[in-house]
């Protein structure tokens, strides 16, 4: 099968390559998807990068990629809630990456059934921003009416997170560029600040924040939250609970927690509770995922689709950081009879 694999440490041009490897071998909770697409992530090009040696030493080759969506080929003995020819998407767990292939070896407990409503292009654009934006929006604990501010809206897990929270009934802010901005408040955003020709932090106070930026974005944030509200890192602010689940050693651990102290300590001192998400993937927020786009509330942006023997080039442009949604590389186009009606693109 043909699988993309990282050959050292390097941007994506340069460091992937295209090969053949065998087709997985199933373990007894695992399901063989055919693969039709994958979609792409920051932490991709983050971990070909090198940026995240601390915490994953990779042994090269590596394999790439958490995103996928396809069709159920073969189940482990073990497995009861897939058979042959199930419409299926999910996120690999961290330890074991490669979505970034013709064939996928999946944890029975890492997929979903895909949403009956959209292709699997668009399905493959949800798993890890879509569970990574749910796990968010609970962390922050918030009730119908109450604030958040959402960071790079137009981004995969902004877009999804934004819709979420209007779900809940929350009062939803955010930011982008001022070419964004249109189709973000159509997208639901109550209030969207063009950070290009506005100060974000003239914004009214709110319940909790979604930091998906980190550095000076997370220190300025004790601004904006009220007194008992909540700041939500996805962006490096790693805290000791999550670099202990990481299996970061005490030394290491102690190092990035003098990184945040003055991070830790403005928040303190304004009251303001800190929730780092490292999410987990799992199929109760897939099928939660998947409930919310057949019901409507809920649809995948994707900005554009590449051709899965380009991936190293679309990887590469999404280190630009300029996607609006999700990028998707696309191995096989499904039967027309297969609804598309859920795919955006907004290229």
């Amino acid at each position: 099968m043909k699988t993309w694999v990282l050959q050292k440490y390097g941007s994506p041009k340069q460091a992937i390559e295209l090969v053949e490897l065998d087709t997985p071998v199933l373990r007894d909770n695992e399901v063989l998807v055919q693969n039709h697409a994958c979609s792409l992530n920051p932490v991709d090009f983050k971990i070909a990068k090198g940026q995240y040696k601390l915490v994953q030493r990779l042994k090269f080759p590596a394999r790439l990629g958490y995103d996928f969506a396809g069709i159920v080929l073969r189940t482990g003995s073990a497995v009861q809630n897939f058979k042959e020819g199930d419409r299926v998407f999910g996120c690999l767990p961290a330890r074991n990456t490669g979505s970034f292939s013709e064939f996928v070896s999946c944890p029975e407990n890492a997929m979903a059934l895909a949403p009956r409503n959209i292709d699997l292009v668009s399905a493959s654009a949800l798993p890890l921003a879509g569970m990574t934006a749910l796990q968010c929006i609970e962390a922050a604990k918030l009730e119908a009416g109450q604030i958040i501010f959402i960071h790079a809206g137009s981004g995969g897990v902004g877009t999804l997170a934004i819709q979420m929270a209007k779900a809940k009934g929350l009062r939803v802010i955010t930011t982008t560029s001022s070419k964004n901005s249109k189709w973000l408040s159509e997208l639901g955003a109550d209030v969207v600040i063009e950070y290009d020709r506005e100060d974000y932090l003239q914004a009214d106070k709110v319940h909790a924040l979604l930091d998906s930026l980190g550095g000076e974005h997370s220190k300025a944030a004790v601004k904006l939250i009220h007194r008992g509200g909540t700041l939500v890192n996805i962006a490096g602010g790693i805290d000791a609970k999550a670099a202990k689940r990481l299996g970061v050693n005490r030394f290491f651990r102690f190092l990035l927690s003098l990184q945040r102290a003055s991070l830790f300590r403005k928040l303190k001192a304004n009251g303001i509770n800190y929730e780092y998400i490292l999410m987990q993937t799992n199929s109760e927020d897939l099928k939660a995922i998947s409930e919310m786009v057949e019901k409507g509330q809920l649809k995948p942006i994707v900005d554009s689709v590449h051709d899965f023997t380009k991936l190293d080039l679309a990887l590469d442009s999404l280190t630009k950081g300029r996607a609006k949604g999700k990028m998707v590389c696309q191995l096989i186009t499904e039967p027309a009879e297969v609804p598309s009606s859920g795919l955006t693109n907004l290229s």
